[in-house]
């Protein structure tokens, strides 16, 4: 019998991050700037990578920037014409639909 234990994977902190979205209104745009924190996603050994924006529209020039909750949710349901030119692929469109449908960007988790 093998006496080794597993390693187990480290936990790390919650990432503090600022959104960098830009919001659009007939005012002009302005940044969100919100401070949020990314989670550490133990299971899989990864922060979440829902709130980087580089995921979502797979872009090097992206990289580095983040999107909250909030900012995700409006551009999916307000600024549509952004959401579909931004983000190129089907599977990830299907992706955060299914977030807006089940709650997981909702009001209480903001």
């Amino acid at each position: 019998m093998n006496n080794e234990t597993k390693p187990k994977k480290p936990v790390l902190k919650p990432l503090p991050v600022e959104c960098s979205y830009q919001n659009r209104s007939f005012l002009g745009e302005y940044p969100c700037q919100k401070s949020f924190e990314i989670k550490y996603n133990r299971t899989i050994g990864q922060y979440v990578l829902r709130n980087n924006w580089d995921y979502w529209t797979q872009k090097d020039e992206d990289k580095g920037k983040y999107i909250c909750n909030i900012c995700l949710l409006k551009m999916y349901e307000e600024d549509k014409y952004f959401f579909w030119q931004s983000v190129r692929s089907k599977r990830k469109k299907r992706t955060l639909g299914s977030y807006v449908k089940n709650g997981s960007l909702s009001n209480s988790k903001r």
